[in-house]
């Protein structure tokens, strides 16, 4: 397989859509980690447009993985993956990852071990032959934002986009940012919703008390042993799922 473009100032921007899932997944992640890094799989599907559009996401950890165990999470999530995900436009595939940093108002760019986890995910993307992409294929990283996150358990209305989005520039780097107008939200259907409504059903998520809508990532999965499986739903977070479309 080629590989994925750099990015660069004189190559043709992908659009992103963001589903409504991924994205309350995504700061659902954070908001139940406040202290800690938190790192994830972004799942999803190139278009021809160019677009790259992000169905679901896999939470992984709360804290910075070792290596071994970072091989682990992405082979039983690209394994669930490969199994179970499909999408509108075709077969799902891991497409990147989400981060946010540990410390407040640490934002400006992805920390170094969300860079030391999608140089991983870089390599793995790239040996995939068995799959033809689009020649503006590329994984991204997405950043969420701690000040953001404050808007989002805070009291009154916000309209703040939580996110920000990396692809990788002409060092093969992922520190490119890429612009706000690059971006929109869809719902399960594929239609493009207002970022506004995607933000109110993610504020009424991260509102509801963590025993009543739990958000599991790999690392809980390990901490509960032997009987995790029945006791964690990292993969999916059926939960989750079930919330947004009672209020979607």
């Amino acid at each position: 397989m080629t590989e994925p473009t750099a990015g660069g100032p004189n190559s043709q921007q992908q659009n992103v859509v963001i589903s409504i899932i991924a994205y309350t997944k995504m700061v659902l992640h954070a908001i139940r980690n406040p202290t800690s890094q938190v790192h994830g799989i972004l799942v999803g599907v190139f278009r021809e447009g160019p677009t790259l559009t992000i169905t679901d996401v896999v939470p992984l950890f709360h804290s910075a993985p070792t290596k071994p165990i970072l091989d682990i999470a992405l082979r039983l999530a690209e394994t669930s993956i490969n199994v179970s995900k499909s999408s509108l436009s075709g077969v799902s595939r891991v497409v990147g990852l989400y981060t946010a940093n540990e410390r407040l108002g640490d934002d400006e760019q992805p920390g170094q071990a969300s860079l030391r986890i999608m140089g991983n995910i870089s390599k793995r993307f790239g040996a995939s032959p068995e799959t033809t992409l689009p020649v503006h294929a590329e994984p991204i990283i997405i950043l969420i934002q701690n000040m953001g996150l404050a808007s989002m358990i805070g009291e009154g209305e916000s309209s703040q986009n939580v996110i920000k989005m990396f692809g990788r520039d002409n060092c093969k780097h992922w520190i490119r940012s890429i612009k706000e107008e690059y971006f929109t939200v869809s719902n399960e259907e594929g239609n493009n919703i207002d970022l506004l409504k995607c933000i109110e059903i993610v504020r009424a998520a991260c509102a509801q008390d963590e025993a009543k809508l739990p958000m599991f990532d790999f690392e809980n999965h390990m901490d509960y042993g032997a009987d995790s499986v029945r006791k964690t739903d990292w993969l999916n977070n059926a939960a989750v799922v079930e919330f947004i479309r009672r209020h979607d």
